[in-house]
C-alpha cells in the first residue's frame, strides 16, 4: 500500500499592537498585543498529484477585515491527519509548531502521527 505524502506550506499573518523601541540602545518593549498572528493560508500537494490552496477566505463564515483562522486550521488538521509523510519547507521548526499552536488557542483536536521530512 503507497503511503499518502502530504507536501503543505503556511503563510501567516504579521503580529500586530504597540511597541516601544529605543533605537539607540536597541531595546523594543511589548505594550500591547493587539492580534496575534494566524494562519492566513496554505498551499497543499498530495502525492496523487491533487494541489490546492485554502485561505481563511474559503471559510463559509468570512467577513472582510476579520481575521479568524479556526476554519482554516481544522482543515489543515483533516488533512494532517490523512497524512502518512508530511513535507515542507522549514515545516519541523515552523510551519507544524505554529499550526500546533492555533489548535491549542482552538481547542482543535491535534492530527494523528505522521512522519515528517523537512526539507
Amino acid at each position: 500500500m503507497k503511503p499518502n505524502v502530504f507536501y503543505f506550506d503556511i503563510e501567516i499573518s504579521p503580529n500586530t499592537g504597540r511597541f516601544w523601541r529605543n533605537k539607540w540602545l536597541g531595546e523594543v518593549s511589548i505594550i500591547e498585543v493587539l492580534e496575534e498572528s494566524q494562519i492566513l493560508c496554505y498551499g497543499y500537494k498530495w502525492n496523487d498529484g491533487k494541489i490546492g490552496i485554502r485561505s481563511q477566505r474559503h471559510d463559509p463564515n468570512y467577513s472582510v477585515g476579520v481575521l479568524n483562522d479556526k476554519w482554516l486550521v481544522q482543515q489543515l488538521r483533516d488533512d494532517l491527519d490523512k497524512a502518512d509523510i508530511v513535507i515542507g519547507q522549514n515545516s519541523d521548526k515552523f510551519d507544524i509548531k505554529f499550526f500546533n499552536s492555533r489548535c491549542i488557542v482552538h481547542g482543535i483536536k491535534p492530527p494523528s502521527g505522521y512522519k515528517t521530512y523537512d526539507t
